[in-house]
């Protein structure tokens, strides 16, 4: 038997597919691909299924023995999934001048109709059959910033038109314009050059994020909410002072940053109807096209300087409208039924047929435009599931070649299903719904301790596998979901709240994983009860004067953030799976209270932390796994407080004393 692994010619050793059924370990624990005369490739089998039909709802085969489980999704195939054209698609200026490459093997002709802006006379290319689907055309000269559409025209087999000759902007253009309707937009080779500021993101184990969405934040620099953009945003992250550097977070989730469906600056729903796969939202910009992107990138490139990765949501499973991909070839491109309807598993109108080979050359070369030119520092891919483990794993394999430093989380589910288990063997981190709907039962009292320490431990695959978190844009704010207050509006939060919030903080921000905070979360901002505010926002901004009336709550958890990304923090951050002696407990015999040490085996260095608990409105007595010194990292409630005011928890010798609804964290060794 020979073990072995690919290396490139930069000399960067390739890692083996997760997947891979080669894979052996070696006494250090490396991965290496392994090649035996004995194998006789026997161990692959063929199923045939009778009877389904993978178009009409989705099949997936599972094969099972004794401690061994395989699945394996069965896809519809469309016949020009054989077909995989050469050569890069969409406008490319290049020193003979610049070449259009369309993707329609159904059309029966197309042409590319272009002006230059400042002249707004139209130009008409017919482009040429250029084998294996593909069309192409070439104007001997650079039209970079001219302005671009395709039209098309074809018939079915039965002889009805397939494709309306109306003119729609090329899925493959790296920008477009915000007419109506809009044009794509030519980059020339000096706009797309990659943003390199030597920036390197933190590990993703070493990350805590927050997510928000540009229109959001600004609600704290003082801009026209309604109108601000990149500058602002960038010239607002530059600002010492800024909630973000408070916060102490290290990576930034932007929320969708792409082109966007939209008719006013009010229906911005978060950036979720995309309309293109590459080009940035004109809405945010001050002028579209190069200027567009270059503002975009100086953002990036802001949030760098202030030591804050970049993590942008791209959305790819479904598409807005203006849609190109629907113009140049609906079956192609989008799943349907056996009467040609359109999927809506995403819930928001059609889901892309994922297997699609163009299409999957898209989403690799769409992801590669955002890390590399616009300078991300990784990417979030909304409703994941709908795009297949198979391409999730080609831009892991993709990313970990070109780009291991790179960051990949995935939101592994949609109404069709779930898939966070297929990825756990993978690079990608899962955003954990599990996670976030057990703490607010468990912070009220109706959850098992046992459960929560179980989620507090991590993943059992891999620590990193998992994004811990308490909410996110969508869906109600998490001081709504848990608040004391009629009709779920907590405007005046009741004091019950702020302690069970400081309770959901630090089981968030001590649990093995990725934590990630909804921006404002930590200063209590609320949507007043309203449950999807996606066409809401004045709900959703973030309200200086809230951020400044709960500033000690900020603080509270910008201490406690602090400490996790400390030296002595790492025993949070632990890069495999901790040690059956990492967690030392003590429970309340009468309720779920807890106290527990983590790294009490001292298996990750001398630095330990104690982590107490109380979600019952009554006091509690704790005997403690481990005796101290211990010194307080953040405690709650405390008399001076304003919005929640109690006596501390009191630690003593061999015992804890917890309030009601009170918690506390506490370091020793570090």
């Amino acid at each position: 038997m020979t073990a072995f692994k690919f290396v490139r010619a930069d000399g960067r050793w390739l890692e083996p597919p997760f997947d891979a059924d080669n894979i052996s370990r070696d006494d250090d624990g490396h991965r290496n691909l392994m090649l035996s005369a004995d194998r006789t490739g026997r161990h692959f089998y063929r199923f045939v299924a009778v009877d389904v039909d993978p178009a009409a709802a989705p099949v997936r085969l599972i094969y099972t023995k004794p401690a061994e489980l395989e699945l394996c999704d069965i896809l519809a195939s469309d016949p020009l999934d054989v077909l995989e054209p050469p050569g890069p698609f969409g406008a490319v200026v290049g020193p003979a001048g610049t070449s259009f490459r369309v993707f329609a093997p159904r059309a029966r002709a197309v042409e590319v109709s272009w002006r230059r802006p400042e002249e707004g006379i139209y130009h008409l290319l017919a482009l040429k059959p250029a084998g294996q689907g593909a069309w192409f055309g070439e104007v001997a000269d650079s039209l970079t910033g001219a302005y671009y559409n395709l039209s098309i025209r074809g018939a079915d087999e039965i002889g009805e038109a397939r494709f309306s000759e109306r003119p729609f902007v090329d899925p493959w253009a790296r920008a477009q314009t915000d007419e109506t309707p809009p044009a794509g937009i030519v980059l020339g080779p000096e706009d797309l050059r990659p943003l390199a500021d030597g920036f390197i993101p933190p590990a993703v184990e070493d990350l805590v994020i927050v997510e928000g969405h540009l229109r959001d934040l600004l609600g704290l620099s003082g801009a026209d909410p309604t109108c601000g953009g990149y500058r602002d945003l960038a010239a607002w992250i530059r600002s010492q002072g800024n909630y973000l550097r408070s916060l102490g977070v290290n990576a930034l989730e932007l929320l969708p940053c792409a082109e966007f469906e939209h008719r006013s600056a009010e229906e911005y729903h978060w950036g979720y109807m995309p309309i293109t796969a590459f080009g940035v939202a004109n809405s945010y910009a001050s002028a579209p096209g190069a200027v567009a992107l270059a503002e975009f990138q100086d953002v990036v490139r802001a949030c760098h300087e202030a030591g804050l990765a970049v993590i942008l949501d791209v959305v790819l499973n479904h598409f807005g409208s203006p849609n190109g991909l629907m113009a140049l070839d609906r079956e192609y491109y989008f799943r349907t039924d056996p009467q040609g309807r359109l999927s809506n598993w995403s819930g928001c109108g059609n889901d892309v047929r994922a297997e699609a080979p163009l299409f999957q050359r898209l989403v690799r070369e769409s992801l590669t435009h955002w890390t590399e030119v616009l300078g991300v520092d990784g990417v979030r891919l909304d409703l994941a599931e709908l795009l297949g483990t198979s391409l999730l794993r080609e831009i892991e394999a993709d990313f970990r070649a070109r780009a291991p430093h790179k960051i990949l989380i995935a939101e592994p589910w949609s109404f069709r299903g779930h898939v966070a288990r297929d990825l756990d063997g993978s690079n990608w981190t899962s955003w954990d719904d599990a996670f976030r709907e057990f703490l607010p039962a468990y912070v009220r009292g109706h959850a098992r301790s046992s459960d929560l320490l179980h989620h507090l431990a991590g993943c059992a695959g891999r620590p990193s596998a998992r994004l811990r978190y308490a909410q996110s844009h969508d869906d109600m704010a998490w001081l709504d979901r848990i608040t004391e207050r009629p009709a779920n509006d907590p405007l005046d939060p009741a004091p019950a709240d702020v302690l069970r919030t400081r309770l959901m903080h630090a089981i968030l921000l001590c649990s093995v994983g990725v934590p990630m905070l909804s921006a404002g979360q930590d200063f209590l901002a609320t949507k007043r009860g309203v449950a999807n505010t996606w066409r809401h926002g004045e709900l959703n901004r973030l309200a200086p004067a809230r951020w400044e009336r709960f500033r000690g709550e900020h603080e509270w958890v910008a201490r406690l953030i602090g400490w996790r990304l400390s030296a002595a923090g790492a025993v949070l951050r632990p890069r495999s799976v901790v040690s059956p002696g990492w967690m030392q407990v003590a429970r309340d015999d009468a309720g779920e209270a807890f106290v527990a040490v983590l790294n009490a085996d001292g298996a990750m260095g001398p630095s330990r932390l104690l982590l107490a608990c109380n979600p019952h409105d009554r006091p509690v007595r704790l005997a403690l796994p481990q005796a101290g010194p211990w010194h307080p990292v953040v405690l709650s409630p405390f008399p001076s407080c304003p919005h929640a005011p109690g006596a501390i928890p009191v630690l003593g010798t061999d015992t804890l004393d917890l309030p009601p609804l009170g918690c506390g964290v506490w370091s020793m060794g570090g």
